[in-house]
């Protein structure tokens, strides 16, 4: 299970590393929307829809990152403590 959640994370980190800085540049340069629904319309209608899928898959990406790398950085870098109180 390990190994699994290892994999998970690099594969999710390359998709994140690919995706993020690629949507924030096209969204602050106007080039797409920030809106999921406005980009897939547009997308069906001038691509198809394998197109509307793949940029349906990208926006999940992107705003799965926005809460899964702060609880990745804060996992990574702040363990759980426990405290025991032999008494009890």
């Amino acid at each position: 299970m390990r190994i699994f959640k290892k994999v998970f994370l690099w594969v999710y980190g390359f998709m994140v590393f690919m995706v993020l800085p690629w949507f924030l540049g096209a969204i602050y340069r106007g080039e797409q929307s920030f809106n999921v629904i406005e980009q897939a319309k547009y997308s069906l209608d001038r691509f198809g829809w394998v197109d509307c899928i793949l940029g349906i898959f990208s926006y999940s990406i992107f705003y799965s990152s926005i809460i899964l790398l702060p609880y990745i950085i804060i996992d990574r870098f702040f363990k759980a403590v426990t405290i025991m109180d032999p008494k009890i």
